[in-house]
């Protein structure tokens, strides 16, 4: 699938959102948010969803049991699933990319946002 400048310049935002990342040693594929639960995002697409200052389209919602947390979109409030539709959509990616880049063994089996924000920047050149 042929990515818009748009679409690639989104998804540098993920790399850039991982690059300034609050807490890296909380980084994992695994999840949206820390699993220690301190709060701070985890993976890549928790990392966009938590910068409102990049993005208007996803966010981090933390419920009230301080354990849980989701992505939803901020159009309708739907929960963001990594292979969510509306993901691919708005990162110009298909299925298989979007599990090479944002599924729990995403960016190269990334172990830290350095590594997953040079996985994601390599794919937007390649692409």
């Amino acid at each position: 699938m042929k990515m818009t400048k748009v679409q690639k310049k989104r998804m540098l935002r993920v790399a850039r959102a991982l690059r300034e990342s609050p807490n890296p040693k909380g980084f994992t594929m695994s999840c949206y948010v820390d699993p220690n639960f301190c709060g701070t995002p985890a993976c890549a697409l928790g990392h966009y969803g938590s910068r409102r200052d990049l993005q208007k389209t996803l966010k981090v919602q933390i419920f009230a049991d301080k354990v849980t947390a989701r992505l939803v979109f901020c159009s309708d409030g739907v929960p963001a699933y990594y292979d969510d539709e509306k993901i691919m959509e708005h990162f110009g990616i298909d299925y298989e990319q979007t599990l090479d880049l944002f599924g729990p063994d995403g960016c190269g089996k990334a172990k830290t946002p350095a590594k997953a924000a040079d996985f994601i920047e390599d794919f937007v050149l390649s692409n």
